[in-house]
């Protein structure tokens, strides 16, 4: 069996998630993806319709990572 490794770069942002359901998501996303240089570009670049999000922080969800539907978010808050 051949394992292959795969080296990703990481340049996690905080930020604050508010979705419209009113949960409010504190957490950390990676913009080392291509074009993406600002928390802004996630949504604004990428056509992908969810956000992964890590290191979370919010009451009402368990575990510590979520992906995030981006047209259930009623806004967002960089924290860096």
């Amino acid at each position: 069996m051949t394992i292959k490794h795969i080296t990703m770069q990481i340049e996690p942002r905080s930020l604050t998630i508010k979705m419209n359901s009113g949960t409010i998501i504190r957490g950390k996303v990676n913009i080392a993806e291509g074009p993406i240089t600002r928390v802004s570009d996630l949504f604004t670049l990428r056509k992908d319709p969810f956000l992964v999000v890590y290191d979370i922080q919010a009451e009402d969800v368990p575990g510590n990572v979520v992906i995030v539907n981006k047209n259930h978010i009623e806004w967002v808050v960089p924290e860096d």
